[in-house]
């Protein structure tokens, strides 16, 4: 009958009773259960068990294995002290309890032997503590008390006395982050409280300092509570300052970055259909304004509405064209989508073309994956493509052109139309009229190298660079077929019967058409008739000569060899058939190239300095 072993308490030693010792013991106690599949205690009987120790996960690292070999008691009860059993790999003492997680993989043979089946694996929820102490590094009793008698229970104490004055002063958050809880049966109305009695005009003190080097907010508060009407983050500032070159602020954002950014953002999300919002909110009283933006170097604006239904800025043109726009501008316009520099979209005009472009490269897209274009007509599309640009380059291989050839043969084509073109002509929406089919490609039918960076869309170019992988691997295929045909080894043969002591034998001209000049192919004679002598008397690329001397008839067979000839690869012949005007524009001097880069940066750069 299959029997299992149940995994029911771990680590039954107490910190309290493990700290007594001077030197930590190298194990920790464990109990289990042993039942059969029918529920019932296997009592009084041998059993094996071989606990494992993994490192991080499941299926971590084994740092320990060990085998124990008991007996289950009345109650199908064993006990084992583990660290203690009979070693199979590892050192139970190198252990390094103080980092990461450990989990422990108990298997079990019922019958006493060593055919071991897995039972689970279980993390160690609490670390055995007296071995934790002995990893830690820390001196003195380790315990309820630090090294000069200070209870180590509270946050004052683990900084000002537990391990040293100050030295509990920071917290490495590596697994889960640190929850303080306001519950509602709480006396307090404060979950955290700092009273900052120290800081002059000259020398300032921070109730909280963050300092994030990564990505993300410095300071993020979340109101889940639909109903609270209160701010997210408030501040009060009770200041008597009259000096009007000075403004206070209870909340004040400085923005001190190299590019283009804001000292304070403010963006309202809400989709209410009543009510007012505003992304940023400024209200004053007497002389005052609800708002001030000032530059010393750019213009300022002021902007306000007393309308809750209207926009705070509005620009209006009762006749509206291209020759009496809304908005106006002259010279270089510049729209930024974000406080990134790299996120503003630059209108202007590059030897006297109009451009759109962004202030910085490799940035921005025209459209998204969820508001993409209908249709996009062009007469040049230009691909940047220079090694400077690009990182990580892997030139496909033969390897990587297998691959490559293996997934051109897992594509396929098809006819289709898109969801908002329609069958039949609609006045009102003439452009997505669409009679016929389109040709293309399915995106989840394509390799993941063909699709964006969101796996929404396809990437022309790559597709088209795929398509050129494809021909450069056939066409080395057939350029080895062909070296393979043409370096065949050449046979020709026949059947003699001769007459006299001496007759010619003239190859195939084919044959001979395919002899490298002046090769002598290998001629083999199979005699048919008995006790010949026979020896060929001559022989050159086109026959050979053969000659008896003791018999005046001979039958024979005879199969000549050799290779075909090579033909010489010509790479660069080729471009002296072509005219040299038209070459001239389909190689570009370097030269050439490298000036007209350069005049375009110039006028680039020119252009930059009159913005």
């Amino acid at each position: 009958m299959t029997k299992y072993f149940y995994l029911l308490l771990l680590l039954l030693a107490s910190s309290s009773s493990l700290l007594s010792f001077s030197q930590p013991p190298q194990m920790f106690n464990y109990q289990a259960v042993v039942r059969n599949s029918s529920g019932a205690l296997i009592t009084n009987q041998n059993v094996s068990i071989q606990v494992g120790i993994k490192a991080d996960s499941v299926s971590g690292t084994l740092l320990f294995k060990e085998r124990h070999f008991v007996t289950t008691n009345t109650y199908g009860l064993v006990n084992l002290k583990v660290g203690s059993g009979t070693v199979v790999s590892g050192n139970f003492s190198n252990i390094n309890w103080q980092t990461g997680s450990k989990f422990i993989e108990i298997a079990c043979d019922v019958n006493g032997g060593t055919t071991f089946t897995v039972m689970g694996t279980t993390q160690l929820l609490s670390v055995p503590y007296a071995l934790y102490a002995e990893t830690s590094g820390a001196s003195g009793v380790i315990g309820p008390t630090g090294p000069t008698g200070v209870s180590c229970l509270s946050l004052n104490d683990a900084y000002n006395g537990c391990a040293g004055n100050g030295s509990g002063n920071q917290i490495n958050v590596l697994n889960n982050k640190i929850d303080i809880a306001l519950p509602a049966s709480s006396t307090a109305d404060q979950s955290m409280a700092l009273s900052i009695q120290k800081g002059s005009n000259a020398s300032p003190a921070y109730g909280i300092s963050i300092s994030h080097q990564q990505h993300g907010h410095g300071l993020f508060a979340d109101m889940t509570n639909t109903a609270n009407t209160y701010s997210a983050i408030k501040g009060i500032l009770r200041s008597n300052n009259t000096n009007t070159a000075i403004h206070p602020a209870a909340i004040s954002g400085i923005f001190d970055g190299s590019g283009c950014g804001t000292g304070v953002w403010g963006e309202i999300t809400s989709s209410a259909a009543t009510g007012s919002g505003a992304g940023l909110y400024g209200m004053a009283s007497n002389n005052n304004f609800g708002g001030i933006l000032s530059s010393s170097s750019y213009p300022g604006l002021n902007c306000k509405t007393g309308n809750a239904t209207s926009q705070a800025a509005q620009i209006v043109s009762a006749n509206s064209s291209f020759t009496n726009p809304s908005l106006q501008v002259r010279g270089w316009t510049q729209m930024d989508c974000s406080p990134s520099t790299a996120s503003s979209i630059l209108i202007n005009n590059l030897s006297s073309e109009p451009t759109i472009a962004t202030s910085a490269a490799q940035f921005g897209y025209i459209g998204t994956n969820s508001y993409p274009w209908y249709y996009l007509y062009y007469m040049n599309a230009i691909q940047v493509s220079s090694k400077e640009t690009k990182r990580s380059i892997n030139y496909l291989d033969k390897n990587l052109l297998e691959l490559v050839i293996a997934d051109i043969d897992k594509i396929t084509p098809s006819f289709y139309k898109y969801n908002i073109e329609t069958d039949s002509f609609m006045a009102e929406n003439p452009s997505k009229y669409r009679p016929q089919y389109h040709l293309g490609l399915i995106l989840e039918d394509t390799p993941d190298y063909l699709q964006d960076n969101t796996f929404s869309g396809i990437d022309i170019y790559a597709l088209a660079t795929l398509n050129l992988a494809g021909v450069k691997y056939n066409r080395s295929e057939i350029q080895h077929i062909k070296h393979q045909l043409e370096n065949q080894t050449l046979t020709d043969f026949g059947r003699v019967q001769m007459n006299g002591s001496s007759i010619d034998i003239s190859f195939n001209a084919d044959f001979i058409s395919k002899l490298d000049e002046n090769e002598i192919p290998v001629v083999m004679i199979t005699p048919n008739s008995p006790n010949v002598i026979f020896y060929l008397k001559n022989q050159t690329s086109t026959g050979f000569t053969l000659e008896i001397s003791n018999a005046s008839f001979f039958e024979f067979n005879w199969v000549a060899y050799a290779r075909a000839h090579t033909t010489v690869n010509e790479t660069v012949s080729y471009e002296t058939r072509i005219s040299p005007e038209i070459l001239s524009n389909i190689r570009i001097n370097s030269v050439l190239k490298q000036n007209q880069r350069r005049l375009m940066q110039r006028t680039h750069e020119n252009l930059m300095e009159l913005k």
